[in-house]
């Protein structure tokens, strides 16, 4: 019998989240994000994210916007008609949001810009941002599915790639690194909520669990608002690599 506010899970079903055997290849820009978009649920949360976060840091170089983002002299454009005096059209009902992939078809970035985040993108630094990606995905996607248990063993995978991603070469752009380091932070501070929120007791034949509803709700929430920063500073980087 469990309590109320408990769960009861199977141990075999809390298998290895994405952070075990090693770090992820070098992203591309057609496979960046795809561990946490492979679910068709988180592909429109990730969706949705990515659109908020644009207006946090990307949509300045979306098609009808002009925006820079000076790093060492280069700087990012972007270049495309505006949408001053366009009627609006009929209403549709919930369309799927777009992916990074393709926001980024409508970003620019100036070449030199571009050169110094793809190297980035290819170093220790990508790969940590994708393992983080990875983690945070399978957090909120087993909170969603209330697999308090996985997502506890999630959560604690969140807290070590980012912990690992801030001792990394940082963004060479200022304001992306500044938006990188406050979204590092928030995820920390999540993941250690999480942690926190969700307490475990063993038996011979299941796990259960018994969550703090308050302080699960601020975690999800600190992950949330992470993950959409890093979704705006993927929009960009998807940019300089498809420039390459």
């Amino acid at each position: 019998m469990l309590d109320s506010g408990e769960t009861s899970e199977p141990p075999e079903e809390r298998g290895p989240t994405p952070s075990s055997g090693g770090p992820p290849p070098s992203s591309s820009l057609p496979d960046r994000f795809s561990r946490v978009l492979s679910d068709p649920q988180w592909r429109v949360v990730a969706g949705v994210l990515a659109v908020v976060a644009v207006v946090a840091l990307a949509a300045p170089y979306l098609p009808g916007k002009v925006g820079i983002v000076s790093a060492g002299g280069a700087s990012v454009h972007a270049a495309g008609q505006g949408t001053a005096g366009a009627k609006p059209g009929p209403a549709t009902a919930k369309p799927i949001p777009p992916t990074p992939e393709q926001l980024a078809t409508g970003t620019s970035v100036a070449p030199k810009l571009a050169a110094a985040l793809r190297t980035w993108d290819r170093g220790p630094g990508g790969r940590e941002l994708v393992q983080i990606q990875s983690d945070v995905g399978a957090a909120l996607q087993s909170g969603g599915m209330k697999s308090y248990a996985v997502m506890k063993v999630a959560c604690a995978s969140t807290g070590t790639s980012v912990s690992a991603a801030a001792a990394r070469p940082p963004i060479p752009d200022a304001t992306m690194q500044s938006k990188y380091s406050a979204a590092l932070s928030m995820l920390a501070k999540g993941a250690s909520d999480c942690r926190s929120a969700i307490t475990e007791q063993r038996t011979n034949e299941s796990v259960s669990t018994k969550e703090n509803p308050t302080t699960l709700q601020l975690a999800q929430s600190e992950m949330n608002s992470g993950i959409t920063s890093l979704a705006a500073i993927t929009v960009v980087l998807n940019a300089a690599v498809a420039a390459s």
